[in-house]
């Protein structure tokens, strides 16, 4: 098989999305399977984006189509699988209590294990991959997700000058099966120009560990990072409260104070910060702040006890 040039690779990573295999096939004298092939191995997936259009008829038939047939009769009126469907529906909050049969079909749909399950409104669950709006990319699961919003927070800090998701993709020479490349999850650049990639794995896989092998023996000089299960608990169990848009599998952000909060809220509380200000920084109650505070023995300066 004819080896894929720098030039292939960048046209068909650049174009994939909005053209057809057969049209980059014939573009780079290819067979449509290759290009497949090569999209498929380097995790190249088309996402086809709703349009305005598409909202209007939805919402229209939604409440067109009886209750048991709507997720059926829907994705084949619009030519979208089930549970794009039932994403969309979620999304856009059409989900009714009146219409029970429809509404338990998007959320039995969304919460099954799916690549297409993407967001939350109060009613759906927020699953493994999809588009994040505060990030502006797509992700491959929560966890990635939680670690870009990481990554931020760290820019902000100024210890991260900059990082991407997913930008490159390292080929093995002379490997003719199995593994023959990998994309790391994230670059990143550190405020000393360090250069590292990082990998979020919850579990380590065979194919995962047979890719890190391959990059220490192909690619040695470039350090790789893996996000394993103990570090990203540790970073959530520190920092989660602290990091905007930090999602969890109930919505619900654990409850216990870790030692970077306790030392926000110390800070501000002693410098005499409104309790409301500082329940909105930590995105706790005021309740939760004030009773802290008093356990952890921070004091208030003189003025404001006296305003109090």
């Amino acid at each position: 098989m004819r080896k894929w040039t720098e030039e292939e690779l960048r046209f068909v990573q650049e174009h994939y999305q909005t053209m057809t295999y057969a049209e980059i096939a014939q573009r780079l004298g290819r067979t449509e399977n290759a290009v497949r092939n090569l999209c498929h191995e380097r995790g190249w997936k088309k996402v086809r984006p709703w349009t305005p259009e598409e909202d209007a008829l939805l919402k229209e038939l939604y409440g067109k189509f009886q209750e048991h047939r709507f997720l059926d009769a829907v994705a084949k009126e619009l030519g979208r699988s089930r549970a794009a469907v039932a994403c969309r529906a979620n999304e856009l909050g059409l989900t009714r209590m009146d219409r029970p049969r429809a509404m338990d079909a998007v959320l039995k749909t969304i919460k099954a294990p799916s690549r297409y399950a993407r967001t939350r409104n109060g009613l759906g669950v927020l699953t493994a991959g999809g588009f994040r709006e505060d990030l502006g990319i797509y992700v491959r699961s929560r966890w990635e997700a939680n670690y870009a919003r990481y990554l931020n927070w760290l820019k902000e800090q100024g210890k991260v000058k900059e990082w991407q998701y997913e930008p490159e993709t390292f080929e093995f020479p002379h490997i003719k099966r199995g593994t023959r490349f990998y994309t790391p999850d994230f670059r990143v650049v550190w405020a000393d120009g360090t250069v590292e990639y990082h990998e979020v794995k919850g579990y380590m896989d065979q194919k995962s560990r047979t890719a890190l092998k391959r990059m220490a023996r192909y690619y040695p000089n470039v350090k790789i990072v893996v996000i394993d299960r103990n570090t990203y608990q540790d970073i959530r169990r520190k920092l989660c409260r602290l990091i905007p848009g930090w999602e969890e599998p109930n919505g619900k952000l654990p409850s216990f104070w870790s030692e970077a909060e306790e030392a926000i809220l110390k800070e501000l509380w002693e410098s005499g910060v409104p309790v409301a200000e500082i329940a909105r920084r930590l995105g706790r109650s005021e309740n939760a702040v004030a009773v802290r505070a008093q356990r952890k023995g921070f004091r208030r300066p003189a003025a404001s006890r006296k305003a109090g």
